[in-house]
């Protein structure tokens, strides 16, 4: 399976092929399509710090150890918990997704536990994570994923 799940001026795509070749997921444009790709992009400000600093993500404390963090794209609005360590490393962030690109999905937990950091030119991020959907059947741990090598704040291609 190959996947894409891209968000661009806020509307959002998701192409997940099976062999790289038949399409299982072909979604675009529609409300949950959008709001899960904007989800998953601040989910993703994890590996990529500096874009938590711009203007269309708003933060709210909620404890000592975690936040809430708003992002709003148009007139588009999703919200997310990051939740972090005492030293200030991520441990997890959480929000509410559609479990699907279809108009009859319904939102589900999704949550990323990240279970290691390490440091790429400079920038501590977390490294290692599991992603699962909290489902009322039990969990869905649907992705593993570990970052060995990344670029960070740079216009190379």
């Amino acid at each position: 399976m190959r996947g894409r799940d891209k968000l661009y001026q806020g509307q959002g795509n998701m192409l997940i092929k099976l062999a790289n070749l038949i399409p299982v997921v072909n979604e675009s444009n529609n409300k949950q399509i959008n709001s899960g790709t904007m989800i998953r992009f601040l989910a993703e400000i994890c590996w990529f710090p500096s874009a938590a600093i711009n203007d269309y993500i708003v933060w709210e404390s909620i404890s000592e150890n975690s936040a809430k963090a708003t992002l709003t794209i148009k007139d588009t609005r999703v919200s997310g918990i990051f939740k972090f360590s005492t030293e200030g490393n991520i441990t997890s962030f959480e929000a509410k997704r559609y479990y699907g690109g279809k108009t009859n999905s319904k939102l589900e937990t999704w949550l990323i536990n990240m279970t290691s950091h390490k440091t790429f030119d400079g920038v501590k991020i977390p490294n290692k994570s599991n992603v699962s959907w909290k489902l009322k059947e039990g969990d869905f741990n649907w992705l593993k994923l570990e970052i060995l090598t990344i670029d960070i704040n740079t216009t190379k291609k």
